[in-house]
């Protein structure tokens, strides 16, 4: 028998030495994959409050998904009036927290938005010419935007006649 195992000494070293390494390998397996469980939980979708205003059928706050898009804010405030305008809406935009999504009456469109109108475009309004025209540029300038309509009787040259005059056919949006 010492004789076999003599003449065999090469293959059985490295039948040993691969017996080693596999009880190695498989040990520190055992030692690296046991332990506690990793417990993963999916967290509730983040919400969001966006303010809807305008022309749709109940204006107010509304709490949304994250990601949440303007179709889904408006579709919360219960769907436009019937004097919506639908122009200039990018339904698929996504919506953050804070957010105001407006919604513009029809109406707006056949009036002059104060707060944007060049002079020119002020000069068209009844009363107002040119000097006047630039008196409300220079106020929006010095003061910012209007925030109500009302505002306008603040600039120079501007009576409660003239304002009387321009009420329905001026905006501040």
């Amino acid at each position: 028998m010492w004789h076999w195992l003599e003449r065999h000494r090469g293959p059985i070293t490295l039948f040993l030495m691969a017996l080693l390494l596999v009880g190695g390998a498989v040990l520190l397996y055992r030692q690296f994959t046991t332990g506690d469980a990793i417990e993963i939980s999916l967290a509730p979708p983040q919400q969001i409050v966006v303010q809807v205003s305008g022309e749709v059928a109940s204006p107010g706050a509304y709490s949304l998904s994250s990601g949440a898009r303007v179709a889904n804010a408006i579709k919360a405030a219960g769907g436009f009036t019937a004097d919506a305008y639908l122009g200039g809406i990018d339904f698929t935009q996504r919506l953050a927290d804070g957010d105001q999504v407006h919604i513009l009456s029809t109406d707006v469109l056949s009036k002059v938005n104060i707060n944007t109108a060049n002079a020119s475009l002020l000069d068209t309004l009844p009363g107002i010419g040119p000097v006047k025209a630039q008196n409300i540029i220079a106020y929006r300038l010095e003061n910012g935007p209007f925030l109500r309509k009302e505002d306008l009787i603040n600039v120079s040259g501007i009576g409660e006649q003239t304002y009387a005059d321009l009420e329905d056919k001026i905006t501040v949006y």
